[in-house]
């Protein structure tokens, strides 16, 4: 669920949209538009994991980090 400003910016964007790293390696997020890091990624990963499956299908692209 990637929006055309995400789209636009992916390849240009310098610094990860959460912590402010400079962006050598880059993915867009499971949870939202945002373009990550490497070590927020790894961070996001470990936040699926944790989840229940159920759970992860309901939170894919749903535009917010779960608690």
């Amino acid at each position: 669920m990637i929006n055309s400003s995400t789209e636009n910016c992916y390849y240009t964007k310098q610094n990860c949209d959460r912590c402010g790293n400079q962006l050598t390696v880059r993915k867009v997020s499971w949870f939202t538009d945002d373009i990550l890091c490497i070590v927020c990624v790894k961070k996001e990963q470990v936040m699926r994991e944790e989840l229940d499956p159920d759970e992860e299908q309901k939170l894919k692209g749903c535009g917010y980090l779960p608690d």
